[in-house]
């Protein structure tokens, strides 16, 4: 990235809809380019936002989740190692990127439910090694 910025904190309306998910208050973090930006899916921005479910159906919202102009490529399962869940992607977005949006369960059950969105450019997919690598603590 072209130098990070993050936030850290609830999810307050203005952040929530910053992630399309309702308002709360809920634990997240966002690790952008430019956080500014970040709800601007225009706006040449990468990153990634984790923010913890503590209320409700996490895979029910990010599952009614839309992006207009973006195309949507489809969901498939997430399984193994600490997680399992549901992650969607879409692709050609007004940016030229890539959006992922993903939420996970503890393999075990229970809590936390956590979402996560993914903003990426070019051939790779980080999608995979960030979902490998999460820790709620």
């Amino acid at each position: 990235m072209r130098g990070s910025a993050y936030r850290a904190g609830s999810i307050t309306a203005g952040c929530s809809a910053a992630r399309r998910l309702p308002a709360g208050h809920e634990p997240g973090l966002a690790v952008a380019d430019d956080l500014s930006r970040w709800q601007d899916l225009g706006a040449d921005v990468r990153g990634v936002f984790v923010g913890l479910g503590e209320h409700g159906d996490v895979t029910a919202r990010v599952n009614a989740l839309g992006h207009p102009g973006c195309h949507y490529d489809g969901g498939r399962s997430c399984t193994g190692g600490r997680w399992h869940g549901r992650i969607r992607t879409w692709s050609a977005c007004p940016d030229g990127g890539r959006l992922t949006e993903t939420a996970l369960a503890p393999a075990g059950g229970g809590r936390p439910r956590v979402y996560v969105q993914i903003r990426q450019r070019g051939d790779g997919d980080a999608t995979g090694r960030v979902l490998r690598s999460l820790r709620v603590t």
